[in-house]
């Protein structure tokens, strides 16, 4: 199977706006059984709360706090796994046989993971465990201000509150 090479813009949702973010940008590769991801987040970050370094581990409900997420299922499928990556190193995979229908099994971790903060940006290099059918994707941003306010930024956001589970959410095709 031949790589296959993609680069897409994520926007906010309607009800969060955060203009400090100037580019949300994803970029990857799929590979027969990988798929590699650099998330690069430009903007002025005085605002915004990252988690501090920690020991990479997996960990729970990251989403609620800054992230980036994966959201991934066979082409057509209801079955899907999400990936949640934290700026402390710290990340998590679920399981789900259908929307928000959790499964008992866990996937495997990343295989690579590395942040990179600087003043003007973030960007995060990963690598997931995929299979070898045709994916559908679905990428998102989640940001925490520093008053507690969350933004949200995805590939496509359906309408109403955000929901990155939602089946509208995996946009993007990768053959």
């Amino acid at each position: 199977m031949p790589k296959h090479s993609f680069s897409t813009v994520l926007t906010p949702h309607p009800d969060s706006p955060a203009p400090e973010v100037r580019q949300l940008r994803v970029s990857g590769e799929r590979h027969p059984l990988t798929l590699s991801l650099c998330y690069t987040l430009v903007g002025e970050w005085a605002d915004f709360v990252f988690p501090d370094k920690n020991h990479p581990a997996p960990a729970n409900k990251l989403w609620q706090r800054s992230c980036c997420e994966l959201f991934w299922r066979e082409a057509d499928s209801i079955a899907y796994r999400e990936y949640n990556f934290s700026p402390s190193g710290q990340w998590a995979a679920y399981a789900f046989s259908a929307y928000r229908k959790l499964e008992n099994i866990l996937p495997p971790p990343p295989q690579e993971m590395e942040w990179t903060v600087n003043e003007s940006g973030l960007i995060l290099q990963v690598e997931v465990p995929v299979c070898e059918k045709p994916l559908q994707l679905g990428l998102a941003v989640i940001l925490q201000r520093r008053s507690g306010e969350i933004v949200y930024h995805a590939l496509r956001h359906p309408s109403g509150a955000p929901d990155f589970h939602h089946p509208d959410n995996f946009a993007l095709y990768l053959p």
